[in-house]
């Protein structure tokens, strides 16, 4: 995972906040009876440089395209990681 800087992190916010999700999932851990909390970040939108942009900035993470269910003439780009 890559240290991005203030900017970066301030402009990552302003997407997750238009744009995103932030959601915590609760799963039982298979080796130990205490459960397991995973911590997920989606950025998702049409504009793929920007989708780029923040796996370049993490480090981290996946980009998946799909056709956009609204306007079927565009590609959504969902960027997407987690943290266990």
């Amino acid at each position: 995972m890559n240290t991005p800087s203030e900017v970066e992190i301030a402009w990552f916010a302003g997407l997750v906040d238009g744009e995103g999700c932030i959601h915590i999932t609760r799963r039982r851990a298979t080796r130990t009876k205490s459960p397991c909390y995973i911590l997920y970040f989606t950025v998702a939108m049409t504009h793929l440089p920007a989708i780029e942009k923040i796996k370049s900035i993490w480090g981290v993470g996946s980009i998946r395209s799909r056709p956009n269910k609204k306007s079927p003439s565009l590609t959504t780009h969902q960027f997407s990681f987690s943290l266990q």
